[in-house]
């Protein structure tokens, strides 16, 4: 057996992240920004096809924010967050679709939309050592565009490479202890 790698073609990725953090007494807001762009230049070779280009530069949202408050007022505190993720291209439905003779080309699939998530946690302090938290990821329930013709091929309803998931919300409880220190 033979492997061996191709280093035909270059990616440049470019972007602009932005941080921002304020605390007042008991709360801290923080925003973050990020604005990635990824180009697929010097392209030798039949290996890497449209199909791939689009995939390197499309698959991930080019932007994400996200903005969070924190109340601690002590013992307990409160965490609130909105998270933001633009738009992203999914592969394997433009794959799906094109198969279908939908789209005259994988990569004119259309891209799903961004959605915006919030999530909320109050942790409160069972001894010196130990926190309990609980929480909810994705309190509204979102969930990604739906996938047109999922019925038609493998049945993914919701794109498989969402940037969020596709499960909707997830609660939890953590138990954080602490010692040695």
């Amino acid at each position: 057996m033979f492997r061996f790698f191709l280093n035909d073609f270059s990616t440049r990725t470019q972007g602009l992240d932005l941080l921002w953090s304020y605390a007042a007494g008991p709360t801290t807001l923080t925003a973050a920004w990020n604005h990635t762009v990824t180009d697929v230049g010097d392209l030798r070779t039949s290996v890497i096809d449209e199909f791939r280009v689009q995939t390197l530069e499309q698959g991930l949202p080019g932007t994400r924010w996200n903005v969070s408050a924190r109340y601690d007022p002590g013992p307990w505190s409160l965490l609130g967050r909105v998270h933001w993720y633009g738009s992203y291209w999914d592969s394997e439905d433009g794959r799906n679709a094109h198969a279908l003779g939908h789209y005259p080309t994988p990569w004119s699939y259309p891209a799903y939309s961004g959605k915006a998530l919030a999530d909320v946690e109050l942790s409160i302090p069972l001894r010196s050592d130990a926190t309990l938290a609980v929480g909810v990821q994705n309190l509204l329930n979102q969930y990604p565009d739906v996938n047109p013709f999922a019925a038609d091929t493998v049945g993914n309803r919701y794109g498989q490479f969402s940037p969020f998931g596709f499960n909707g919300s997830y609660y939890y409880g953590r138990l954080t202890y602490r010692w040695g220190l």
